[in-house]
């Protein structure tokens, strides 16, 4: 069975201006089941994955696809912040090594 990322499901919801609350109320699932998926992955409840699908009209197929589409052309938040920090570790790297071998240089003139 098709693994779909539960940030999808999040990302969606929140495109279509669907709260958390209408989103439980259209699927008639728990709150807290929604909240897990989106922290996980979506059940292989084929039931449950049309139902998500309609609210959305499309088919599973196509949210599946979608959700593939998604992950390969966009990187996560937590992606950004990681490249982010990366940047910024390199730059404070760059900065200590040039300070420290111009320390080296007027130390040993």
């Amino acid at each position: 069975m098709k693994k779909i990322p539960g940030n999808f499901l999040r990302k969606l919801r929140e495109s279509k201006g669907c709260s958390l609350r209408d989103f439980s109320e259209k699927i008639y699932i728990s709150k807290s089941s929604i909240q897990r998926w989106e922290k996980t992955y979506l059940p292989n409840d084929e039931e449950i994955l049309k139902k998500i699908a309609d609210v959305f009209e499309m088919t599973v197929d196509e949210m599946y696809e979608k959700s593939i589409e998604e992950k390969i052309t966009k990187p996560s938040e937590k992606q950004l912040t990681e490249m982010q920090f990366g940047i910024k570790g390199l730059a404070f790297v760059l900065i200590f090594l040039a300070v420290f071998v111009l320390l080296f240089i007027l130390i040993n003139k």
